[in-house]
């Protein structure tokens, strides 16, 4: 059974290969760059317009822009419009522990004063 982020990506895959009008041969990889496969930005304003009707969300087309692969884009909507769908997904982010965060803040503190001076 494909998980989560599989099915998400062969949605926006699915959506960029309609727009791109690729034959069901063809494939699309999730890393490669959608604009180097002749998407234009009326294309990707189409497939902005099927990804927002396909989960009933308004997508930023700067997003899109900026996120020229399935795997980004597939990235962008799990982790900012998807989220609650995914939150099994996430990291568990930890704290450092306190010696390398005074480490850190030291090496940060120190930097900003070299600057100022």
């Amino acid at each position: 059974m494909p998980d989560r982020r599989s099915e998400l990506t062969a949605m926006v895959s699915e959506q960029f290969r309609g727009v791109l009008l690729m034959d069901e041969d063809e494939r699309l990889e999730p890393t490669e760059s959608v604009f180097a496969l002749g998407m234009s930005s009326v294309l990707l304003v189409q497939a902005q317009e099927r990804l927002s009707n396909l989960f009933g969300v308004d997508l930023s087309s700067a997003v899109l822009f900026n996120s020229c692969t399935v795997q980004q884009v597939t990235q962008y909507l799990a982790g900012e419009v998807l989220a609650d769908l995914f939150t099994d997904e996430r990291p568990v982010r930890r704290a450092a522990p306190k010696a390398r965060t005074r480490l850190l803040w030291d090496d940060v503190l120190g930097r900003v004063y070299l600057d100022a001076a």
